[in-house]
Order: C-alpha cells, then structure tokens, then sequence
C-alpha cells in the first residue's frame, strides 16, 4: 500500500512537471513569434487592382495623381470630415497602425490616405486641419464630386448622399473603405 501510495504520488508529480514545462515551452515559443511580428496583421490580396489615372487635389492644394502613389503602399480611406463616429475611430486606427509601422522602421513606403466622399463642405484648410490632427504624414485628398465618385468606384468602395441633405451630414452610406 506504502509503494502504490508513493508511485501515485510520483506519477501526479510528474504529470505536473511535464504539464509545466509544456506550458513554458509553448509561451517560449509565442512569444519569440510575438516579437518578430509585432501585433501588425493584414491581407494581401493575390494582385494589385488597376487604377485609372486620375488627378485630384492634397490637403496642401498640389494636384495628387497616380504618379504620388507609385512605389509605395497607399492606404486609402474614403470618408468625410463632418463624419460623427465611423471617420474617425477608422482614422485612429490607422494611426496607430502606421505608429506601429514607424516604431519598426516599416513606415517610410506606406502613406495613409483620407479621400474626401464630401468634396462641397470638405474645403483643402478643412483637409489640411483633419489629417494633420491624426498625423502630419497623413494624406488628405479632396475634388470634384465626379472625381472622387470615379475614384471610389476604379476601388470598389461605395457611397451615398441623400438629395435633401442634412444639417449634420449629407452622407448616408459608405462601405467604410
């Protein structure tokens, strides 16, 4: 009884110890992963889509075209200054993701871009004050409203306005692209 006594004991000691050092073992290896990718995820896609050239206008008044984005990764979002909730939080994002970025030396091919879906309330000094909020890096685009509806659509992201418009805003559905 003694010895059964004993050998169940060593065995649950053992169970343990070997619990324990998988244990260490898998968190060792999660977190060597963790530091060699720090918490940045993404899609790519298979193949880059095709744009038409087309030119609009930066927050700064220089005309913008596909020549400003050659070479780099562009991150566009389309959005509105006026924009309650959605605009923002999505900027904020991107805003700290693109911190990430630079806090790894990744940021210098990569340029956030905010197109505006509301180009007669979005002024270039409204632009130029909204992006600079989130990041001085960061891109404002503005245009006619044909242009940015081309622009939108060459993406596949979608907007609406309502024709009778509203005091606080005039647009009623994005893709949140």
């Amino acid at each position: 009884m003694h010895r059964r006594l004993i050998f169940i004991t060593l065995l649950i000691l053992g169970s343990i110890a070997a619990g324990a050092f998988l244990g260490w073992w898998t968190s060792r290896n999660e977190e060597t992963e963790t530091s060699a990718h720090p918490g940045i995820e993404g899609l790519l896609w298979p193949s880059p889509r095709t744009l038409t050239p087309f030119t609009v206008t930066d927050h700064l008044g220089k005309p913008f075209g596909l020549e400003e984005m050659s070479g780099k990764w562009s991150l566009l979002f389309f959005g509105y200054t006026h924009c309650p909730d959605a605009c923002p939080i999505t900027l904020t994002v991107l805003k700290e993701f693109y911190e990430k970025l630079a806090a790894v030396n990744a940021a210098g091919d990569v340029q956030i871009i905010f197109v505006t879906v509301d180009p007669a309330r979005d002024t270039q000094a409204q632009m130029a004050d909204y992006v600079r909020y989130f990041n001085d890096k960061f891109i404002g685009l503005t245009g006619t409203g044909e242009q940015i509806a081309a622009d939108a659509q060459a993406i596949a992201t979608n907007f609406a306005f309502d024709p009778r418009g509203f005091a606080e805003s005039a647009v009623t559905r994005s893709s949140g692209s």
